[in-house]
Protein backbone atom coordinates (compact mmCIF):
# COMPACT_ATOMS: atom_id res chain seq x y z
CA UNK A 1 0.00 0.00 0.00
CA UNK A 2 3.07 2.26 0.42
CA UNK A 3 6.15 2.88 -1.15
CA UNK A 4 8.52 4.54 -0.05
CA UNK A 5 10.41 7.23 -2.58
CA UNK A 6 12.97 8.60 0.24
CA UNK A 7 14.56 6.63 3.05
CA UNK A 8 13.07 3.13 4.52
CA UNK A 9 10.25 2.31 6.43
CA UNK A 10 10.53 1.12 9.92
CA UNK A 11 9.49 -2.32 10.59
CA UNK A 12 6.81 -1.24 13.22
CA UNK A 13 4.12 1.16 12.63
CA UNK A 14 1.86 2.82 16.03
CA UNK A 15 -2.24 1.70 15.78
CA UNK A 16 -2.94 5.33 16.38
CA UNK A 17 -0.91 6.08 12.28
CA UNK A 18 -2.19 3.03 10.53
CA UNK A 19 -5.86 4.11 12.18
CA UNK A 20 -5.00 7.74 11.12
CA UNK A 21 -4.60 6.48 7.32
CA UNK A 22 -7.21 3.99 7.45
CA UNK A 23 -9.67 7.05 8.23
CA UNK A 24 -8.41 8.65 5.18
CA UNK A 25 -8.77 6.11 3.04
CA UNK A 26 -12.13 5.28 4.42
CA UNK A 27 -13.73 8.40 4.69
CA UNK A 28 -11.56 10.61 2.37
CA UNK A 29 -11.39 8.79 -0.31
CA UNK A 30 -14.04 6.18 -0.55
CA UNK A 31 -16.24 7.58 2.42
CA UNK A 32 -17.93 10.34 -0.54
CA UNK A 33 -19.17 7.95 -3.13
CA UNK A 34 -22.92 8.71 -2.18
CA UNK A 35 -24.35 12.38 -2.62
CA UNK A 36 -24.45 13.73 0.97
CA UNK A 37 -28.18 14.26 0.17
CA UNK A 38 -28.69 10.52 -0.56
CA UNK A 39 -30.20 8.19 1.76
CA UNK A 40 -27.28 5.72 1.38
CA UNK A 41 -24.74 8.52 2.70
CA UNK A 42 -25.72 8.45 6.51
CA UNK A 43 -25.80 4.39 6.28
CA UNK A 44 -22.46 3.99 4.44
CA UNK A 45 -20.49 6.75 6.42
CA UNK A 46 -21.86 4.62 9.43
CA UNK A 47 -20.87 1.45 8.47
CA UNK A 48 -17.41 3.21 8.09
CA UNK A 49 -16.73 4.17 10.91
CA UNK A 50 -18.39 1.55 12.78
CA UNK A 51 -15.24 -0.64 10.74
CA UNK A 52 -12.74 2.07 11.63
CA UNK A 53 -13.55 1.62 15.84
CA UNK A 54 -13.75 -2.16 15.30
CA UNK A 55 -10.49 -1.39 13.76
CA UNK A 56 -9.14 0.56 17.01
CA UNK A 57 -10.53 -2.29 19.29
CA UNK A 58 -8.26 -5.17 17.53
CA UNK A 59 -5.11 -3.67 16.36
CA UNK A 60 -2.39 -4.38 18.36
CA UNK A 61 -0.48 -0.76 19.85
CA UNK A 62 2.01 -1.89 16.49
CA UNK A 63 1.63 -2.96 13.70
CA UNK A 64 4.14 -4.78 11.59
CA UNK A 65 4.93 -3.93 8.18
CA UNK A 66 5.82 -6.78 5.45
Amino acid sequence: MVISLVGTLRKLLPRALVIAFLRFIYLECYGDIYEINDPSYSAYQAHLKKKLSEYEGMLPDEIEVV
